[in-house]
């Protein structure tokens, strides 16, 4: 399962950016156009095309996969389907945060067989940073191999969330 590991987090890898591209080309373009969704979160243009882009890009490469998406689920939720391969994609992650031209954004795409994740990729675009990780693996920044940094208490961690 390494290799497939691999070559998901490859493909995950790459897909990321070409949704990248394409949120910034929208956002440089003043193209955002902004709906809502229950609970009054807010959804863009560009959450909708990185969706697609991402959508289409499994659909063509990993056609009898599953797809689980913050925007389009398929009916996944409603049908409990998450035995075998399920990709997991938040096409834009921070869209408050994208809708205000701030840079703290990111596209997001993992994939769990059986309910483990595997592989995953997350782009933040305006930060010039991707992060790739593999399921027993590591984690790497642009390329370059993580590390984690251990500590002795609580107080020495920073700890962060944020709600819409």
């Amino acid at each position: 399962m390494k290799d497939r590991a691999l070559e998901w987090a490859t493909f995950a890898d790459k897909v990321v950016r070409i949704a990248g591209k394409k949120i910034i080309e929208i956002r440089r373009e003043s193209r955002i156009e902004v709906a809502y969704k229950n609970a009054g979160e807010i959804v863009t243009s560009a959450d909708l095309a990185s969706d697609q882009i991402i959508r289409e890009a499994i659909a063509s490469s990993y056609p009898k996969h599953g797809i689980l998406s913050e925007e389009t689920t398929d009916g996944v939720w409603a049908k409990n389907i998450f035995e075998g391969p399920l990709w997991i994609i938040d096409p834009l992650d921070g869209t408050v945060n994208y809708s205000r031209n701030l840079p703290y954004f990111a596209i997001s795409v993992a994939i769990a067989v059986d309910g483990v994740v595997w592989a995953g990729a997350v782009h933040a675009p305006d930060l010039g940073v991707t992060y790739v990780g593999i399921r027993g693996g590591g984690s790497r920044c642009n390329g370059e191999q993580l590390h984690v940094h251990c500590f002795e208490t609580l107080s020495e961690a920073v700890i962060g969330t944020g709600f819409p």
